[in-house]
């Protein structure tokens, strides 16, 4: 698994984003998590996005919990529930 790390800003907020990417045999995983500046990779502050591309190339984007809130942990990212 590789894991990125940086700090991107938009007009109006400024983010962390950690990514990891893995496989689940064929299937390439992507993690991509955001969160404020300086958060600890184990506190609930992260929303993260599992990205999933299948050997046909298609994709599926999930969001952990099914929303796209700051309420997860990045440590804990493989194991939530994606909906």
């Amino acid at each position: 698994m590789s894991i990125f790390n940086q700090i991107v800003a938009d007009a109006n907020s400024i983010y962390t984003i950690r990514t990891a990417n893995t496989t689940d045999g064929p299937t390439q995983i992507s993690y991509a998590g955001y969160a404020a500046p300086g958060a600890s990779e184990t506190d609930p502050v992260w929303m993260i996005k599992k990205t999933m591309v299948f050997t046909d190339e298609s994709l599926s984007v999930l969001f952990a919990g099914g929303k796209a809130s700051f309420s997860n942990s990045w440590a804990s990212r493989e194991s939530l529930n994606y909906i």
